[in-house]
C-alpha cells in the first residue's frame, strides 16, 4: 500500500483481502485528472454486513471499471490476460444495466476508444 501511495506515475495500485469472506479489493490510487473526479462522483454504495465491522464503502461503477481496467491494460502494453478477462466478463454481466452513453465519453480521453471497440466485439454485446 505504501509503495502504490508513494508511486508518482501510471496506475499505481494493491489488493485488500479479507480472508475470512473471500473478498479481494482492488484499491488505485487517483490520479488528478478530470476523469478521475468524475469516476469518484459515480462512486456507488455497496455494504459489506459483516458484525463487527459492517460498512457502507463507496465502489466504482461497472462503467468506470470497465474503463480503468481498459486503461491498465493498455499501460501493460496490452499483456495481461487477467484485465482483459475481467473486462469482457463485466461487458457480459452487466450489459443491459451500462450506461452506454458514458462508457462512450471518455475512451478518446484515455487513449482506449480502440479497445473499447475491440472488447464490445469480443464480449459480443
Amino acid at each position: 500500500m505504501r509503495d502504490a501511495l508513494a508511486q508518482q506515475d501510471g496506475f499505481p495500485s494493491f489488493n485488500l483481502i479479507h480472508l475470512t469472506m473471500g473478498v479481494k479489493i482492488d484499491v488505485s490510487v487517483q490520479p488528478t485528472s478530470p476523469y478521475a473526479t468524475t469516476r469518484m462522483a459515480r462512486a456507488v454504495p455497496a455494504a459489506f454486513e459483516e458484525a463487527p465491522y459492517a460498512r457502507r464503502l463507496y465502489v466504482a461503477s461497472a462503467e468506470d471499471m470497465i474503463l480503468t481496467k481498459l486503461a491498465w491494460y493498455a499501460a501493460g502494453n496490452r499483456t495481461s490476460d487477467r484485465q482483459w478477462t475481467d473486462i469482457l466478463g463485466m461487458l457480459q454481466i452487466q450489459q443491459d444495466l451500462l450506461d452506454r452513453a458514458y462508457l462512450q465519453q471518455w475512451p478518446p480521453a484515455l487513449g482506449v476508444a480502440d479497445l473499447l471497440v475491440e472488447a464490445i466485439a469480443a464480449a459480443g454485446v
